[in-house]
């Protein structure tokens, strides 16, 4: 604990009353004319219910009258009207769809120490925006978010996730459908999409330039945003946007399973796949012998 955080109503209050000067600037986001203000773990939070209750009272008291509250759903979802919120924000990674673990052998021949390998959790980043744009869209307001890469080995000795093959082009991608899966579900005033983050450099994922790609995070982000006002603009959004994300959950699938089959092909052809091949014929025969047993 750097530095513990100790709630009471006071607290809440003072907290409040700081942030009501930025909130009343012009420029400052607004959902609905609201100004919006994310929580990043309420579950950490005593009575977060109780804590908005307060925060939109001293905004009524200042004259600013209403503020958008959302929950961010960085380890679990809540239905934000169960803590007196307004809607939750995807937090991306979701850990509870990353995608599958990439296996030892794959791993290996991609170069990764074995200390590496063993100590953290490896998955693919294409496969990350799979699984997290495949999800079903949950009753309450909910806003899609996506990020640009992940690598939180900065933080941590082991147990880090690290998302193999993050590139501007699939980020851009994956950007463009959360776009569409936004234009398809919200009304114009709630049109927004969250990028995870513009300069996390101790959990890799930026939005700022870096060595390797130069600005292409940020052309790939733009070029996104482009393409979706163009459509709009045109007026093709309407008839076509939901088209375009249902190819896109068919591309999807199809790239899953396509890197499904190469999975089960590398593990085939492995050494340790050959190795245990007796024990996996013993397995197979033991469990019909069994299933035998049970018709007779």
């Amino acid at each position: 604990v750097l530095m513990q955080q100790v709630y009471s109503d006071e607290d809440d209050r003072e907290h409040i009353r700081s942030l009501i000067p930025v909130f009343g600037d012009e420029r400052y986001i607004r959902i609905e004319g609201k100004p919006l203000f994310l929580v990043y773990r309420t579950g950490e939070m005593p009575d977060p219910a109780r804590t908005a209750t307060i925060w939109r009272e001293e905004a009524r008291a200042a004259g600013l009258g209403e503020i958008y509250l959302c929950h961010v759903e960085s380890l679990e979802p809540c239905d934000p009207a169960g803590i007196g919120f307004d809607a939750s924000v995807e937090f991306a990674p979701d850990w509870h769809n990353k995608g599958p673990v990439i296996d030892d052998d794959a791993a290996g021949r991609m170069g990764i120490p074995t200390e590496v390998r063993n100590d953290n959790h490896l998955h693919d980043y294409a496969a990350l925006a799979d699984e997290m744009l495949a999800k079903e869209s949950p009753s309450y307001t909910w806003f899609r978010c996506v990020t640009p890469s992940w690598d939180n080995t900065a933080r941590r000795r082991t147990g880090a996730n690290v998302f193999l093959n993050a590139d501007p082009e699939t980020f851009g991608q994956w950007l463009t459908a959360a776009l569409k899966d936004t234009r398809v579900r919200h009304e114009a005033g709630q049109q927004l999409v969250f990028i995870n983050a513009w300069n996390e450099w101790a959990e890799g994922c930026h939005l700022e330039p870096d060595q390797e790609f130069g600005y292409a995070w940020l052309e790939a982000a733009r070029d996104a945003l482009a393409h979706h006002q163009e459509d709009f603009v045109s007026g093709n959004a309407d008839r076509t946007e939901q088209a375009a994300m249902d190819r896109f959950r068919v591309e999807s699938l199809e790239r899953r399973l396509e890197q499904r089959e190469r999975i089960i092909s590398e593990m085939q052809s492995s050494t340790s796949w050959r190795l245990t091949r007796p024990v996996r014929w013993l397995k197979e025969r033991w469990l019909a012998l069994r299933s035998a047993g049970r018709r007779t």
